[in-house]
């Protein structure tokens, strides 16, 4: 019998996979094996390792043959690009009852079409249309509906094509038989609908729907739970869903419940209900426009509108997690649904600013990162108490801790308390034993020049040094919290000239303050005083304290001897 070219490209446009790798089967003895070139006897070419060489591109002959069941026709549904046009549950179990697998797919709202295979096992299969869907996401999805349409569950064995989600180099993938072949077997290839129907290939043809590339995949919907969503809708559902000429602004309402109480896949949730519970489900173009509504950020059920104001339940609604509140209040009740035995927050007003919580009647100690962090706050906890903090979002722990904030104790304590407080006075002290000379900042000490006009002088610092310092009097602070306390205490950063070389300083003025190896220092004037004073009475003669003061007149100043470049 030969099958109607149109007939043929139609077949062609659905089964369709890769057209340099393909193989074949023998409909009498059930043999397949994976096409190759072949030699003038018929017999395939092979490679030095044995693999085959590459046939003839896949074309209508081929679909023709198998068709008219001459030879079948094996599909490798994955292309190079990662894409599939086809996908398929491949149910290895020949006392299958085909009529109630396809009741199944038509109860869930699958877009799947059951054919029944040569041997009479199930082929269950998928099509997407224009450049076709990336396979790993496709077998995912197809292994959720094998799983919900009994497959393992029931223990029937069940494969996905394609098995690969990739293919690459010589990676040829796995092919799968076709079906719609011409045989005298009466079901044998055919497609079966949940009414018991079978079909051959024009029947078939005429009512497969392709699903579009664009468009997610819905989901194995068993439950909605509109008993956590607004009472209405409930009720609706329950009825058999919306009166007529009210389905776009009732499914517009389904869609804000999806969105609230399912964030992550709310929209394949969507296409589900639409194919599973609509006695006439909305055109892919209509559930798009409702989608597209629901992205924008300000989405609430239509409440003053029918077909959900007819049967509204506000008190009740209100009570309900996906009822009418707004997205803060729901955070706030889901949250509030996480166990986590937090009772009481203190602030100890130090800087900075440290904290303590009460968990399980236990008082520990936290800084504000691990406060304000769960993630950290978990790893706290763990290490602390042997406690495993339940999961929650960063959102939902953000919601407790509004709930703790207002009722959270604050504790004054000295003000020489906390780690900055404390570098600051260390930092003073290294100002204070500063030298006079700039050579002082190679060693990381403090160089101190002394400004006669201004009777104070500018203290210079270098972040290493500071850094070492601070370290060293075991009190380390990361260097960007320092830089920033730096120039909240009036430091400020620039470049200067220190023996020869550009160096990067901190600088900031100290009034009254001069270096004690400074020639016009007191303790410089002391120390020349007691100098003299020592060197004539060992010498035997008589002294006089006053005739050893040295002023700064009468010394030269040695600030010129600094490569400073302000």
């Amino acid at each position: 019998m030969s099958v109607d070219v149109r007939l043929v490209k139609r077949f062609m446009n659905l089964f369709k996979g890769r057209t340099d790798w393909y193989g074949h089967r023998d409909f009498k003895s059930g043999n397949t094996w994976s096409e190759g070139a072949r030699d003038d006897h018929g017999d395939l070419l092979k490679q030095p390792d044995g693999s085959n060489v590459k046939p003839p591109p896949l074309d209508k002959h081929h679909y023709q043959e198998h068709l008219e069941g001459v030879q079948g026709l094996r599909i490798i549904p994955i292309v190079p690009d990662g894409n599939v046009w086809m996908a398929c549950i491949d149910i290895d179990n020949d006392d299958i009852d085909h009529v109630e697998l396809a009741r199944r797919v038509a109860e869930f709202g699958f877009p799947l079409y059951v054919f029944v295979s040569k041997n009479h096992a199930a082929h269950v299969y998928l099509f997407f249309d224009g450049s076709g869907k990336p396979a790993k996401g496709v077998i995912e999805k197809m292994k959720e509906y094998a799983l919900a349409l009994g497959c393992e569950r029931d223990l029937i064995k069940a494969e996905i094509f394609p098995v690969q989600d990739k293919v690459s180099g010589d990676s040829q993938g796995n092919a799968i038989n076709l079906p719609l072949f011409e045989t005298d077997d009466p079901i044998a290839g055919k497609m079966v609908d949940a009414q018991g129907n079978y079909y051959g290939l024009e029947d078939a043809l005429n009512k497969i729907e392709v699903w579009s590339s664009k468009r997610k995949l819905p989901i194995p919907l068993i439950t909605v739970g509109f008993n956590d969503g607004p009472p209405c809708l409930e009720t609706l559902h329950a009825k058999g869903g919306f009166p007529t000429g009210q389905r776009n602004k009732g499914m517009y309402n389904v869609g804000v419940f999806m969105k609230k109480a399912y964030e992550e896949d709310w929209e394949e949730r969507l296409e589900s209900y639409n194919l599973k519970f609509l006695p006439s489900p909305m055109t892919e173009k209509e559930v798009h426009d409702i989608v597209k509504s629901l992205k924008k950020r300000d989405y609430q059920f239509k409440c003053s509108d029918d077909p959900i104001a007819s049967v509204c339940q506000k008190e009740i609604c209100k009570g309900r997690l996906f009822g009418i509140k707004t997205q803060q209040e729901r955070i706030e009740a889901e949250a509030a649904r996480i166990p986590l035995p937090i009772t009481d927050l203190r602030k100890y007003n130090t800087a900075p600013a440290e904290y303590a919580m009460k968990v399980s009647e236990i008082w520990i100690q936290l800084i504000g990162k691990e406060l304000m962090n769960y993630n950290a706050l978990r790893v706290h906890l763990m290490g602390a108490m042997n406690l495993v903090p339940p999961m929650m979002t960063q959102k939902h722990w953000e919601a407790k801790l509004s709930v703790l904030m207002p009722k959270m104790e604050f504790i004054d304590v000295s003000e020489d308390c906390g780690d900055y407080k404390l570098a600051l006075d260390m930092i003073d002290n290294l100002v204070q034993n500063g030298r006079h000379k700039s050579i002082a900042l190679t060693s990381n000490d403090a160089w101190l020049d002394w400004q006669e006009d201004k009777m104070g002088s500018w203290a210079y610092v270098t972040m290493p040094g500071l850094n070492i310092y601070l370290i060293n009097m075991k009190n380390a602070i990361p260097v960007p919290k320092l830089a920033i306390l730096l120039h909240q205490t009036n430091w400020e950063a620039l470049t200067i000239r220190v023996n020869g070389k550009s160096t990067r300083v901190w600088r900031a003025f100290y009034p009254g303050v001069i270096a004690k190896d400074h020639p016009s220092s007191k303790e410089s004037k002391n120390a020349e005083h007691n100098s003299r004073k020592t060197v004539t009475d060992l010498s035997g003669q008589e002294s006089d304290d006053a005739s050893g003061v040295v002023t700064a007149e009468s010394v030269q100043s040695n600030d010129g001897e600094s490569d400073y470049q302000g």
